[in-house]
């Protein structure tokens, strides 16, 4: 078991599941844990060689990689989730990524955006930033998705 390929995924929906199976392919010996809040997809989780856990609860296991991707709409502790204490696991990390989300951009109608886009002002967006900043400093990484992207992911990890 090769413990440095330890991956901790926050939120295995949709993205959390694909990332964690493609891991596994890659990384064969590694432990892969996937939180959810209800125990509804865990079967779904074992039968792709992940373990399933429920959000919040701990191991002694260390995650030198962490896939954070819990979209803001789903709990008012987003920013506490993302950031706050005690993310002891997150410390100890060598890779935390964290999944935002196109969204931040005014851009909505198909248009190009970059780093230097114009950014929406509403509640969702400004709590993703928030988010995104404080994973930066704290040396994260961050990458943006768009939904149509993940389909295509999907539909391409399905051959």
């Amino acid at each position: 078991m090769n413990e440095n390929r330890h991956l901790l995924i926050i939120g295995a929906g949709e993205l959390g599941l694909s990332v964690g199976k493609l891991w596994k392919k890659h990384y064969p010996g590694s432990i892969v844990v996937a939180e959810t809040l209800t125990p509804d997809k865990h079967k779904i989780l074992v039968e792709s060689g992940l373990i399933p856990r429920l959000r919040h609860r701990v191991d002694s296991l260390k995650y030198p990689h962490i896939l954070f991707c819990i979209p803001p709409s789903q709990g008012s502790d987003f920013q506490e989730e993302a950031t706050g204490e005690p993310p002891v696991y997150a410390k100890e990390a060598v890779t935390l990524l964290f999944t935002s989300s196109t969204t931040v951009f005014k851009e909505s109608n198909g248009g190009v955006c970059d780093e230097h886009s114009s950014m929406a002002d509403n509640p969702h967006a400004m709590k993703s930033r928030q988010v995104e900043e404080l994973i930066l400093a704290n040396d994260g990484k961050v990458v943006r998705l768009a939904h149509r992207k993940m389909t295509y992911l999907n539909a391409k990890n399905s051959n």
